[in-house]
């Protein structure tokens, strides 16, 4: 599984840790949109009664670890940190 990133599934792996925290808060309630892709600043915005959240996701693969040097260039109102663990198909 080493070299998926490489391989060119980092994309991949970017987008289904967006996908899955819009789920998790269209769940809870929260409405939520993915931002444009590359958009600068953010990935998701949310709204819940008068108030809006911009989020940006960082989603980590196993073997990758994430620094403390990301916090420094997330300009949204919050930051989620996802560790995915892809399973063979």
């Amino acid at each position: 599984m080493k070299g998926r990133i490489k391989a060119g599934e980092g994309p991949l792996i970017g987008n289904a840790g967006e996908y899955y925290v819009v789920a998790e808060l269209l769940k809870r309630g929260i409405v939520a949109a993915l931002a444009p892709r590359n958009a600068p600043s953010f990935d998701i915005l949310t709204t819940r009664g008068n108030r809006t959240v911009k989020i940006r996701v960082k989603t980590k693969y196993q073997e990758y670890s994430v620094g403390n040097g990301l916090l420094k260039r997330v300009a949204a109102s919050f930051a989620i940190f996802l560790k995915m663990e892809i399973l063979p198909f």
